[in-house]
């Protein structure tokens, strides 16, 4: 029974130290924006960072761009006003889904008040012509009486 235990324990302990390796991983992602890095299948470095794909460049590539790192910064910080930040990006796409939605919104409303506008003209000149059809069978029938 206390080898049973003994591997429980050493069980538990890797498991343990797995997850706090995991954790750990988990942080520095969450520090930097990178949560994975890959070699592909084709030689590529791959870089996960919470986009919908990875950044892959071979190793020359991430080489130039490693080591232009101080110039592509520089470039950033010249041209600041031009580039929006994804936070503003994500600000202005959702104000153009609301004014998309109201705008849909005041279409369907328009939409429905024409249609209750032309359902009443319908009903009051069907009425109108239905007092009309009345006035004349009316006039023939006392027209008829007349004679």
């Amino acid at each position: 029974m206390s080898k049973n235990n003994a591997m429980d324990f050493a069980e538990m302990q890797a498991r343990l130290a797995k997850l706090e390796a995991e954790n750990l991983n988990l942080k520095k992602a969450k520090e930097t924006g990178i949560s994975e890095i890959k070699i592909s299948d084709k030689g590529c470095i791959s870089v996960y960072h919470g986009a919908r794909f990875p950044v892959s460049l071979y190793k020359e590539s991430w080489d130039r761009i490693l080591n232009s790192a101080d110039i592509i910064r520089e470039f950033i910080a010249d041209n600041l006003d031009k580039l929006p930040t994804l936070e503003a990006k994500k600000k202005a796409k959702k104000k153009a889904e609301e004014e998309a939605e109201e705008e849909a919104d005041k279409k369907s409303s328009k939409k429905s008040s024409s249609k209750k506008k032309s359902s009443s003209k319908k009903k009051s000149s069907s009425s109108s012509s239905k007092k009309k059809k009345a006035d004349t069978s009316s006039s023939e029938s006392s027209s008829e009486e007349s004679d």
